[in-house]
């Protein structure tokens, strides 16, 4: 066992010192596209200078060029549409109001074709009409791709959408036009027919076009057959929001589903944005939930390597959220400002996900799989900046583009983080692999050993859960009989001290401390003795309809007018918010208590942040709209309560305690105030849930159903 230790301390040990990023190149470039164009597991660059391409590896060692006649030849996608290594490289150009798409093989031209053709409406002059993504599929099942092209538009607005071309015979198949601006398209067998679909989302950008039935003050997500034809389709957002989508299986099984969560960008609507999970199949919502500001941006990975696929969101508030397939929170992290959530990947090759987050300051940081941060980079001159990942095999690289104007910095950063292995690599195969064999025989002995201390201490563990499932009721009759003596001595030292009074006059003064003294340690002792009898048994609730506003701005008016003056109260409510069912004394107790520990930590000085908002999702037992009834979802609606302090914070061992009677990080703490509330809470059917970092601060988060749930 103390091998495994050592061992396990080492793996920890090598995790603490974080990553780091060291530049490899620096390229200055108009454009720079990250494509693996020979399908080698190993990406390439496709780097554009005035109207010249060069394509290059990772470094910079030239294999072709394309010229072009001007600088309006833009570079769309890499498709393999031959199958067969390298791909060709598909580009667009501008031509008065035609676009017409050019399709070349290595540095040969395979394939020319008009397009499009836009028409100008609006100033400034000339169309602004553009093709931004290009797909592949075989439409018209004659075992030949086809190539699939989202048009989108700007104040000209027409056309936009989707359209499909038939590369073999050199002419359109069919076109579906909308009102909206499309943003992505995706080409998956999402009904498990054994053929493709196209799905499209789009963003509402408000310009006041309508077509087809879809207008641009909403965004969707659509999908198509192979013929044009709509499949489904659902609405996201409305005016100004954006639709991010991802398709796929979050729980690794046979159904593909959609996940779409509504970005709002420039939009001011009051309720936080959502997150759909949608059947792929017919695009019926299984779940749903609104929490938080703003999202910005999403991922979806298996980040903590149970199988099931994880939901990832940055927002506006500042908090990166992780949510389980059932879009029930597993992690929260505050940045503390702003935060896009940019792509979740394993970077360095060790089998655990890094996620890359944009500050709204223009900062790239890495998390590890716990939310913390691992790495940080920031661009000279703190401009904006985009960032890509470029595969290296097992591991990845970053590629930063940053600059104001062309031509763009561009900087390949290679990550690198601790390797415990790195000193036995280097020597030769044969000492790697008697090393690597002799730990694994330690690790094997000693999993043996632990296994059986575990399952005596399982053995131990359930006959302590059997005695105080027997003492139990016995403490509480004990708490009970402690207390009542205290309320008899209470009432008979406070008679006595008043016949003394009268009975000597002043001179009963002298006993006046001590009486005193006596009385601040019953009633000491009574509060705790109150407590326990909590802790063992929380009397049924006694519920009422509550504003939970109004109960928190009461409870907060008490408190301003105790605290210190340089520990400041930031107050965020949430409008119109529906009203709570619950024991409203009971849920008083629970933030006092919650407010105690938030005070306590805070050393006089610092901000506590109270905010509520509105959270809605769809219950875990119902799946699916019933199409035959028209009802709504069985959605649940939920009020958030997140208390924020910017105190000493918690450490990992100290957060694993918290719930647990009569541990306290405090000198003269019980430990039973986050037990009570914790007890309270779920009495309440509501949940409270703790994050913190040592030296940052805490948040809780409490969340309570509302009236009618």
């Amino acid at each position: 066992m103390l091998y495994l230790t050592i061992l396990l301390n080492l793996i920890i040990l090598t995790h603490k010192d974080g990553m780091s990023l060291n530049s490899e190149l620096v390229l200055q470039a108009d454009n720079l596209f990250v494509l693996d164009y020979d399908n080698d597991g190993k990406d390439e660059f496709l780097i554009k200078k005035e109207f010249r391409y060069y394509l290059t590896d990772q470094k910079n060692t030239s294999y072709f060029q394309i010229n072009f006649p001007d600088e309006d030849y833009m570079f769309i996608s890499s498709l393999n549409i031959d199958n067969k290594p390298p791909e060709e490289l598909v580009f667009r150009c501008k031509k008065d109001n035609d676009i017409w798409i050019y399709i070349y093989s290595e540095n040969n031209l395979q394939l020319q074709f008009k397009a499009i053709t836009g028409k100008d409406i609006k100033k400034p002059d000339g169309w602004d009409g553009d093709i931004c993504i290009a797909k592949l599929s075989d439409i018209n099942d004659d075992h030949y791709k086809d190539l699939i092209l989202l048009v989108n538009t700007g104040f000209d607005m027409m056309p936009r959408g989707v359209m499909a071309y038939d590369l073999k015979h050199n002419c359109e198949l069919w076109h579906f036009w909308i009102g909206g601006s499309p943003r992505n398209l995706y080409v998956v067998d999402i009904n498990n027919d054994g053929k493709e679909e196209i799905i499209m989302s789009t963003t509402a950008v408000s310009n006041g076009s309508v077509v087809n039935g879809f207008g641009d003050n909403k965004s969707y997500v659509i999908v198509f057959d192979k013929k044009g034809g709509i499949l489904w389709h659902k609405e996201i957002g409305g005016v100004f929001s954006d639709a991010l989508c991802w398709i796929g299986s979050l729980e690794n099984k046979n159904e593909i589903e959609l996940v779409l969560v509504e970005c709002e960008g420039t939009g001011n609507k009051s309720e936080p944005n959502q997150i759909l999970i949608l059947e792929g199949k017919d695009g019926e919502t299984k779940k749903f939930i609104r929490s938080g500001e703003k999202y910005c941006g999403m991922a979806v990975c298996d980040i903590d390597r149970d199988e099931k696929k994880e939901i990832i969101t940055g927002n506006t508030d500042g908090i990166i959220r992780v949510y389980n397939s059932n879009l029930d929170p597993l992690m929260i992290q505050d940045i503390g400002k702003s935060v896009n959530l940019i792509d979740a990947s394993d970077l360095d090759g060790d089998g655990t996900t890094e996620l890359l987050a944009r500050t709204v300051d223009n900062q790239l940081l890495i998390l590890n799989e716990y939310l913390q941060q691992v790495g940080f980079y920031n661009p000279q001159g703190n401009c904006k900046f985009g960032v890509s990942i470029v595969r290296n095999g097992q591991k990845k690289k970053l590629l930063v583009c940053s600059g104001e104007n062309e031509p763009y910095s561009y900087s390949l950063l290679s990550v690198t983080g601790p390797n415990m292995f790195a000193i036995v690599s280097k020597s030769n195969f044969f000492i790697s692999s008697l090393v690597i064999f002799f730990i694994l025989i330690i690790v094997v002995i000693s999993l043996f050993f632990y296994s059986q201390k575990l399952k005596k201490e399982l053995c131990r563990e359930r006959e302590q859960s059997l005695r105080i499932l027997e003492w139990s009721g016995f403490a509480q009759r004990l708490a009970h009989e402690i207390k009542n003596p205290l309320s008899t001595i209470n009432l008979t030292l406070q008679r006595m001290h008043q016949l003394c009074k009268e009975r000597f006059g002043k001179k009963a003064d002298i006993v006046d401390g001590c009486v005193e003294s006596i009385l601040e340690e019953v009633e000491r002792l009574r509060t705790t003795t109150d407590r326990f009898m909590r802790v063992l048994s929380i009397d049924k609730p006694k519920f009422t309809q509550v504003d939970i506003n109004e109960l928190l701005n009461s409870l907060l008016r008490k408190y301003k007018n105790i605290l210190p003056e340089q520990l400041k109260l930031k107050i965020i409510f949430a409008q119109d918010l529906p009203l709570v069912r619950c024991d409203e004394g009971q849920i008083t107790t629970a933030f006092v208590n919650i407010l105690e520990n938030a005070i306590e930590a805070m050393e006089g000085k610092g901000i506590i942040s109270v905010r509520t908002s509105l959270v809605e999702k769809i219950r875990d037992k119902v799946q699916i709209i019933n199409k035959e009834t028209q009802a709504e979802p069985d959605i649940k609606r939920l009020i958030e309560i997140r208390i924020e302090d910017t105190g000493k914070g918690l450490s990992s061992d100290q957060m694993q305690n918290l719930f647990k009677p009569f541990y306290s990080t405090k000198e003269n703490g019980t430990g039973l105030g986050l037990v009570i509330a914790k007890r309270i809470i779920e009495a309440h059917k509501g949940d409270i849930l703790i994050s913190s970092k040592k030296g940052i601060g805490t948040v809780v988060t409490v969340l309570l159903p509302i009236v009618g749930v």
